[in-house]
This record gives C-alpha cells, sequence and structure tokens, in this order.
C-alpha cells in the first residue's frame, strides 16, 4: 500500500537523485488504495544522460521502498511538448495527476 509517508520517501529520494523540476505520481496513490505499486515522472531542466540510464537512477534511489515503481523521466521542453496534445502520457498525467514537487 502507497502511503503517505510513502510518497513523501519517493519525494525526498528523488530530489536527492535528480534535482528535478517537477515530480508527479499518477495512478493509484492513497492509503484507501489496495495497489502497491506507483508510477511516477520525473521533469528535469535538461538531461546528459539517456532515457534508460535516468529511470535506472530513480529505481536505484527508491531501492529501500517495499513497492514497484515504473519512473519516467521527460526533460522540461519534452514534458511540455506532450502538454499540447490530450492524448499523449504527459497531458494526462499533468491534468489527472499528484503534483507532490515544484522546484522554487
Amino acid at each position: 500500500m502507497v502511503t503517505n509517508n510513502v510518497v513523501e520517501e519517493i519525494k525526498a529520494q528523488l530530489v536527492k537523485a535528480y534535482n528535478p523540476q517537477e515530480i508527479y505520481l499518477y495512478g493509484l496513490t492513497t492509503q484507501q488504495d489496495d495497489q502497491d505499486d506507483v508510477d511516477i515522472l520525473v521533469v528535469l531542466e535538461e538531461a546528459h544522460q539517456s532515457k534508460y540510464v535516468l529511470m535506472v537512477q530513480g529505481h536505484k534511489a527508491l531501492c529501500n521502498l517495499d513497492v514497484g515503481k515504473n519512473i519516467f523521466v521527460y526533460t522540461k521542453s519534452e514534458f511540455e511538448q506532450e502538454l499540447q496534445s490530450r492524448g499523449t502520457l504527459g497531458f494526462k498525467i499533468k491534468n489527472q495527476g499528484l503534483k507532490i514537487y515544484a522546484k522554487a
């Protein structure tokens, strides 16, 4: 079960690992849900590594959490491009997901 404490730990570890612009959760994320995995979107200012390397970095940062994880990483420009079309994953996450972090 993904509790509020788990959400806070996800946020803390991903901020430390990525220094992101934004972090979103989507899918089921509350204590009332019977799901034990979490879908995560991390938005970076820019990326100097491949998507695969960046996703592995996120999984390593969260390896101590006993929940399944799906991590997607977009650059800010990629995310903004996704928001141009209603049929994209980025658009869905921005409008239906839960933003757990935004860089000040």
